[in-house]
């Protein structure tokens, strides 16, 4: 599993939970800078938590169900304290087991179980060093279903603060103000419709983050209907798994949503969500959900490829995603537009694509979109936004697209060190910027 901040905008420490190895973590988004290590055993689920009186809350979790709070330093990630805060006799448990933060309130977690959900309304006075599960601040939210895992679950960020959450069994539930509900709540068990299929392993849900009607779910294992989406807080739900659903298709094991139209300037010009598949064959991209007829789009053939993408973090705010996979790294990138968008669907700006190659050494190919003739400037700067490089300076082009090469120097002809830098295009009044990394 990863995990990004997602209050925190523009910043680059990511967490991940290994196979065997552990969790790690980077605070730099530099592809020559080391991991560390911040917890051991198999590493599993794990989240970004807040600042609390000068150390940052990383949230880790093992196999069989233990949970760690993990206390680092906010700017360089140095391990401070630990302890376990997983509920004590809680029941059956799977070996890698499901857990989310709160997205609201970060100090309250929710973890799965053989027997419905618990919740802990606040695990900061936890004390360090603790040795071992706790009951301090645990409730068990719902029982239900009891004798089934759970095996996934969702909350959303509305004050309605609703659970969705659902089993190895197949089973879907929906439970209404989950942050404050009284311990024993009892759920709303969802119709799933006659496509869902019968025991299948729900493997993600993902919640829109502005909309907890709007819900996408995976169900994992191949050669059944795997993708489904509901509009209306579960009352419907329908096959979304378009062209990744023949009999060689992929097994999906998370899904995410990322609402775009705030990261174009202006904001509103464009309505539009993202919708990504992490998969047994790569990760996926898709922009309209249209029944059986969705058609997903592999990203990052040349990088990614078709490697198993096994778990997706995102932040709305700036358009952060990130993919952990099994056994090819971790990869992020900054949306700043729709990603493997139709040309007619381009904003009135153009599509900024991403450099290529990236990571880079010594030469990269950046690619634009114009949807008309347009005067476009193209400039490279660094990380604090000097100006680096100017590529084009308001030249006019014709629409379609466009292509200019950067070799690593400034406006003098001088190399620059190694780094991330950050291209922009200017076209149609409008901007757009992406960041690449030369090494």
């Amino acid at each position: 599993d990863v995990a990004i901040d997602d209050d925190a905008p523009g910043t680059d420490m990511v967490i991940g939970g290994t196979h065997d190895n552990g969790t790690w973590l980077t605070n730099t988004s530099l592809a020559d800078v080391d991991w560390r290590q911040r917890d051991g055993s198999d590493g599993g689920h794990c989240a970004i938590a807040d600042v609390v009186r000068d150390s940052l809350h990383l949230l880790t979790s093992r196999q069989r169900g233990v949970i760690a709070r993990l206390k680092v330093d906010p700017i360089t990630g140095d391990f401070l304290a630990g302890t376990q805060i997983q509920p004590a006799g809680a029941g059956g448990v799977l070996f890698i087991n499901p857990f989310v933060m709160d997205p609201v309130e970060n100090f309250k977690v929710y973890t799965a179980t053989s027997n419905g959900v618990w919740r802990n309304n606040d695990y900061r006075p936890i004390r360090d060093y603790s040795g071992g599960a706790v009951t301090l601040n645990w409730d068990h939210l719902t029982t239900q279903p009891a004798g089934e895992y759970v095996s996934a679950l969702a909350v959303s960020r509305s004050a309605n603060r609703i659970l969705y959450y659902g089993t190895a069994e197949g089973r879907v539930f929906r439970l209404d103000a989950a942050s404050t509900a009284a311990p024993g709540s009892v759920p709303t068990e969802l119709d799933m419709g006659p496509e869902f299929p019968a025991g299948g392993y729900v493997s993600a849900i993902a919640i829109h983050p502005d909309d907890d009607q709007q819900v996408l779910l995976a169900v994992s294992n191949y050669q059944v209907v795997s993708l489904f989406s509901t509009t209306d807080g579960g009352a419907v739900w329908e096959n979304v798994e378009g062209n990744l659903g023949s009999a060689d298709g992929p097994s999906i094991g998370d899904v995410a949503i990322v609402p775009v139209d705030a990261l174009y300037d202006p904001p509103g010009s464009v309505q539009r969500d993202v919708y990504f598949a992490a998969t047994t064959t790569g990760l996926y991209s898709a922009v309209h959900l249209a029944d059986g007829a969705t058609e997903w789009r592999l990203e990052a053939p040349d990088l990614i490829g078709n490697v198993v993408v096994v778990s997706l973090a995102t932040r709305p705010s700036d358009g952060t995603v990130v993919a952990g996979t099994h056994g090819k790294g971790v990869y992020s990138i900054d949306l700043g537009g729709v990603a493997a968008a139709r040309d007619e669907e381009l904003p009135a700006a153009g599509r900024l694509a991403q450099n290529a190659p990236n990571p880079f050494n010594p030469k990269t190919t950046i690619a634009f979109d114009l949807p008309r003739s347009e005067a476009v400037t193209l400039t490279v700067h660094d990380v604090a936004g000097r100006l680096v490089r100017t590529l084009a300076a308001d030249e006019r082009l014709p629409a379609g697209r466009h292509a200019r090469e950067w070799w690593g120097r400034d406006d003098q002809g001088r190399p620059v060190a190694s780094g991330v830098y950050l291209y922009r295009l200017e076209a149609g009044g409008r901007s757009e910027t992406k960041r690449m990394t030369l090494i």
